[in-house]
Order: structure tokens, then C-alpha cells, then sequence
């Protein structure tokens, strides 16, 4: 109901900037979803998604631990957050009844947490509402967005930190000073998010004053190059970007996609989602389930995709071993014809 109000109070023409929340890893443990924080452990109402949601760093641009991560998980849908990052370890902070460990004087208190980064986005975004009074939120979450930077890599594996770790990067002072016109709108609906099949529709909003065009990308996760789904000359308002984009020819797996929109001054706002293809998949026999060598099995899952299927094969090994197996195993439609929650195959466990 929160995050709903915030939503609300968007639409008027409120800015809301939210905190995170501090349940990341070795956080508070209030919003961990069962898990242990670095997933999925934004805290509500930051879990709105019309909020500027805000993490917290060191000033040193380090992550937080505590910091919450995203996504934000809704009805099988994703909504990536948090959206920007500021400092939030050991920021000097009025002092409040039971405060410690002064700084500065006696009437201030150093203090960690979201709740300390996220006055640092209110006040840059009050700088920027003062420069640019006719901004609307959605140009100034966008250039918030544009203009932030890169945390540093992660101080153990030394690989640069995931949009659900440091959202669009850290908040930068410097950049927002910058600011002359407003950036071109790049919105991508949560709809395409998740669990997808066959030919979809990209939705979203691909707008600004100073327009001039905008491209839908997607890629693999861990892959390094993008793809062309669209592009487009024309100004999109909640509506299609893409059209019958066909996830039929993919691979099972999870792909990011990004909608970058272009303005004629040269600015590009950019918004990234993420959606999973998964046309094959067993539902049982799973992990650590009992059979009896002689046992007649039936493997039962999912062979999906009609139209691109040539056919499919099983095969199975021992834990230890190398060798793939097909001995035993006999394909429904011989893996020529898709299966839909049903027996893909059956397994005479004899040899």
C-alpha cells in the first residue's frame, strides 16, 4: 500500500526519493526475502516504481554492504532498483535523542545507512528543481540517472557491480551542474519483464522535448554485445517500441534488454530491464530423488517452442563421470514435436 501511494503521488507531480533500506548483506535482515540479502532485499516503500530509490556507499565509491539489493520482484515481474547510489557510511548527521559518537560538536552524530544517503539525492534534486523549475520528475529522474557514475569493482572479486547492486551509479554533483536542457524520457514497462515466450510486444515510452530518436537493444546476461530489436524516429508514450519481437529464436536464459533514447542535443537516457526464456525444463526426476536400478521412469518437463524445434535429446551420466548417456531412454514423438507439462520421455533404468 505504500510503495502504491508513492506511485500515486508520483502521477501528481511529486518527486519521492526513497531509501533502499539496509538489509543487504550483513544489513538489518528486515527485507531479505529469505535469502541473504545481496537479491531482492529492497525494503518497502522503496520498492515503488515511480520512487527514486537510493543506496548507500562509502565516500571512498565502495558499496555499502548493508546496503539493500534489487530487483524488486512483482507479480513474476522485475522491476530493477535501486535506482542511484550516494555515500551513506559515517555521514555527519544532526543529533537525535540517544545518539553517539559525535562529530564535529555536540549536536551532531556520525550515523550509517540509506537514510543518510538519500538526503544527499533530496538536496541535489531540490538544486536541480531550483535551476530547472519546468522540469518534470521524469526529466529529472532521468538526468539524476544520466549523470551519475560508476562504483568502484567489487572489492573481492574485482568485477564491476551489477545494476541491482549500484542501480544507474553513484550520484554526481559535478555532472548535475552541467545541466542545461532536459534529457529525452526512456521507460521500459515492467510487462517485459520475467518469463516470456513467443512474439511479444516492447513496452514503453520513448519521448522528450528535444527528441530525435531511440533503439531497443537486448543481449545474453554475461554477453557483451548487444542486438538490434528496433529502431524508431518516432515519439512513443506508454505504447509499443517493438513489435512481435520473436523470443522463439533464443536460447533458454536470462537476457537483459535496454531501451536508449536519444535527444537532439546530444543527451541519451537509457533504461535497463531483464526477461528469461525457458522453453526446456524437467520436472522431475529432480535432485536427490530415489529410484531403484530396473525402475521405469517417466521424465516429465516442458519441449517448448514449435515452430524452431528440430528435436531433443536426454542424456544422463553418474555424478562422477564424464560420459553421457542415452541408453534406456525413449523420446516422445522420437524428440521431433514439442511437450507441454507433459512426459518428455520415458527411462528404463535396466541398463
Amino acid at each position: 500500500p505504500i510503495s502504491t501511494a508513492i506511485d500515486n503521488a508520483v502521477n501528481i507531480g511529486v518527486i519521492a526519493v526513497v531509501a533502499a533500506g539496509n538489509s543487504g548483506i550483513g544489513g538489518d535482515g528486515r527485507c531479505l526475502q529469505g535469502k541473504d540479502g545481496s537479491y531482492n532485499s529492497i525494503c518497502s516503500p522503496g520498492t515503488s516504481r515511480k520512487a527514486i530509490t537510493v543506496g548507500a556507499s562509502y565516500k571512498q565509491d565502495i558499496i555499502a554492504p548493508f546496503s539493500s539489493r534489487g530487483p524488486v520482484l512483482f507479480n513474476d515481474k522485475l522491476i530493477v532498483k535501486p535506482d542511484i547510489i550516494a555515500p551513506g557510511v559515517n555521514i555527519c548527521a544532526a543529533k537525535y535523542d540517544g545518539g553517539s559518537s559525535n562529530c564535529r560538536d555536540n549536536i551532531h552524530v556520525t550515523m550509517s545507512g540509506t537514510s543518510m544517503s538519500t538526503p544527499h539525492v533530496s538536496g541535489a534534486i531540490a538544486l536541480i528543481k531550483q535551476k530547472h523549475p519546468d522540469w518534470t520528475v521524469d526529466e529529472i529522474k532521468m538526468f539524476i540517472r544520466n549523470s551519475a557514475v560508476d562504483l568502484k569493482p567489487d572489492i573481492f572479486t574485482g568485477l564491476k557491480l551489477d545494476i541491482f547492486t549500484q542501480g544507474y551509479g553513484r550520484i554526481d554533483l559535478n555532472n548535475l551542474t552541467l545541466s542545461k536542457n532536459p534529457p529525452p524520457i526512456a521507460k521500459l514497462s515492467y510487462e517485459n519483464s520475467g518469463l516470456v515466450k513467443g512474439k511479444i510486444n516492447i513496452i514503453g515510452t520513448a519521448s522528450g522535448r528535444l527528441f530525435k530518436t531511440y533503439g531497443v537493444f537486448y543481449k545474453e546476461n554475461n554477453a557483451s554485445n548487444w542486438k538490434t530489436i528496433c529502431v524508431s524516429q518516432n515519439k512513443i508514450e506508454d505504447g509499443i517500441l517493438c513489435s512481435k519481437f520473436d523470443t522463439e529464436k533464443l536460447l533458454d536464459g536470462t537476457y537483459q534488454i535496454m531501451l536508449l533514447v536519444y535527444g537532439k542535443d546530444g543527451q541519451v537516457s537509457k533504461d535497463i530491464n531483464f526477461f528469461k526464456i525457458d522453453y526446456v525444463n524437467i520436472n522431475n526426476v529432480q535432485n536427490n530423488d530415489i529410484y531403484r536400478k530396473g525402475d521405469s521412469i517417466n521424465i516429465i518437463g516442458n519441449v517448448e517452442n514449435e515452430n524452431n524445434l528440430l528435436e531433443y535429446k536426454i542424456k544422463y551420466k553418474l555424478f562422477n563421470e564424464n560420459l553421457w548417456k542415452d541408453e534406456g531412454i525413449i523420446l516422445k514423438n522420437n524428440g521431433k514435436k514439442s511437450v507441454y507439462n507433459g512426459v518428455i520421455a520415458s527411462w528404463n533404468t535396466s541398463f
